[in-house]
């Protein structure tokens, strides 16, 4: 269960430690240790994702991993299906060609999320409810939100937003785990969901 949301310190003089004691009030989704990997990768093993845009990928397309970089003011997405090995990543920019990342933010999580289901249908891991839609659940994970050079007020909503959209997924049984990161450039491994720091 989430702890709400408690007020910015009055004491907090800067940004970066107002933005920070905001986002500490929210360190209560912490459901496994996600691991970590720096390794070497080939360019044709990975697929990155451009500013604005969205996919998805598995092992048996060839590009296991997927990822995306230069996360300045920008918000990275990225979620993880560990049954179907099947992994995605939206890139969101700030003023780019989504509206913006504020109203972005839960349905390009559930855009990915719904990609990777059909991708998934193929492997049928998990198999369908009675209802037709897929058992599936996911690690999700959202980057650079208390990190990006953004104003902080602006910071303190997508947290607020972030958040709501992810109690609405564990809600509706789609989500494993979730996880803020602080990472610019990062990538997923498809095969076991370990985030790859940095780029190619």
């Amino acid at each position: 269960m989430l702890r709400q949301p408690q007020p910015i310190p009055r004491q907090s003089t800067g940004y970066p430690e107002m933005v920070r004691a905001h986002f500490n009030s929210y360190q209560a989704i912490k459901h496994r240790t996600f691991h970590d990997e720096k390794l070497p990768i080939l360019e044709s093993e990975a697929r990155i994702v451009g500013i604005d845009r969205l996919g998805i990928t598995t092992p048996s397309t060839g590009k296991q991993y997927i990822g995306t970089v230069g996360l300045l003011c920008c918000v990275g997405i990225a979620i993880h299906d560990p049954e179907n090995q099947v992994a995605g990543v939206a890139h969101l920019a700030f003023g780019g060609s989504f509206p913006s990342p504020m109203l972005s933010l839960c349905k390009i999580s559930c855009d990915l999320i719904a990609m990777a289901d059909k991708a998934g249908q193929s492997v049928k891991k998990n198999g369908f409810d009675s209802h037709g839609k897929s058992k599936s659940k996911y690690n999700l994970y959202y980057f650079n939100i208390p990190e990006g050079v953004r104003p902080p007020e602006e910071t303190i909503a997508l947290q607020e937003i972030s958040l709501a959209t992810v109690r609405g997924l564990f809600k509706e049984g789609k989500l494993r785990a979730f996880e803020f990161r602080d990472e610019r450039d990062f990538m997923i491994d498809s095969r076991n969901g370990n985030v790859i720091v940095g780029s190619l």
